[in-house]
């Protein structure tokens, strides 16, 4: 073989070479969130009271090949998961939804398109193939989590829930006002939430989801409710002011104290400035005057309730001029 074609066979080989660990290269996986190589999409189906064993999340689009395809973790009737997708026109989401047997038993599906960073939030329909009613799952940049305990042991107990909105893909959280999130429950029979979030149970027993929907997504935490007993103990305490409180005009039969914890509630200060709440189940409350009038200020405390001996909180406000 001549100096030439040796010179040639060793190019070629290099050549070759360089295709193939640029060719590895391409092929190695998507650097992450936050990247312009790929998307964080946040999937989020609510499946209520249907028995479903699993739910898939299947990605196809020009550029993909072979499909992406995606386990959603599921559990307390909420399927959940983070869909990392190479951004581009006509991408369709295909959600699948199986019984333990391995029969498909909804399926729904969405085409969009994809950028890198936010994507508008797209919900997708999962229609029964037994007539069913229709189950439904949201696709985003945007996630929801409600924020709250996971038991309301006590009938008539209440406890508040917040939710956290945030960017999936690198977790910024969003600065939401109250009146942006709505707020329900899977049953009205065992309990009540408020527009802020305050779950209040009613009687009975059994699992009850919390739901926050923002912007057509929603946060769902699952929570016991139960219609036990409890031991119960008592608050009772005083409000104390300075004299310009009273120079002012004010009056302590006009404030109001409040308390939460295991059980919430509010009461009106008597004009001696003595208060006092009873049958409170056994735990940490925090109590404080629910308002106090302009130019004056007040501190509050945290008190546990944790016998059948009243528990004294000495409140005190003063006013300035």
């Amino acid at each position: 073989m001549s100096s030439v074609m040796r010179s040639c066979a060793r190019t070629g080989r290099f050549l070759a070479t360089y295709a193939l660990l640029a060719a590895a290269a391409c092929s190695e996986p998507n650097p992450g969130p936050g990247t312009d190589e790929e998307a964080s999409l946040q999937v989020t189906v609510v499946t209520r009271d249907v028995l479903v064993d699993r739910i898939t999340a299947e990605v196809t689009g020009p550029g993909i090949a072979p499909a992406l395809l995606f386990n959603l973790t599921l559990a307390n009737g909420v399927a959940s998961g983070t869909l990392r997708v190479p951004p581009g026109d006509d991408r369709t989401i295909t959600l699948r939804a199986f019984e333990d047997t391995g029969e498909l038993s909804y399926e729904g599906s969405a085409t969009i398109d994809v950028r890198p960073g936010m994507n508008p939030t797209v919900n997708i329909v999962l229609r029964s193939r037994a007539g069913q009613l229709p189950i439904s799952g949201s696709i985003g940049s945007i996630s929801v989590e409600v924020l709250g305990p996971s038991s309301i042991s006590i009938a008539g107990s209440s406890a508040q829930y917040t939710a956290r909105v945030y960017n999936v893909a690198d977790g910024t959280e969003f600065t939401v006002a109250d009146g942006d999130i709505e707020w329900a429950v899977s049953n009205p029979a065992l309990a009540e939430v408020s527009a802020t979030g305050l779950v209040t149970t009613l009687g009975g027993s059994g699992t009850v989801l919390v739901v926050a929907n923002y912007d057509g997504v929603a946060g769902v935490a699952s929570v016991q409710v139960g219609s036990g007993s409890a031991s119960l103990g008592t608050v009772q305490g005083s409000v104390v002011a300075n004299q310009a409180f009273f120079d002012f005009g004010y009056s302590l039969g006009e404030l109001v104290v409040a308390w939460s914890g295991p059980l919430s509630g509010s009461d009106v200060i008597s004009n001696t400035g003595a208060f006092e709440f009873g049958s409170l189940p056994f735990g940490s409350y925090f109590v404080a005057l629910a308002a106090v009038p302009p130019g004056c200020t007040t501190d509050n405390a945290n008190v546990e309730v944790g016998s059948s001996t009243p528990v004294s909180v000495v409140l005190e406000v003063n006013c300035s001029f």
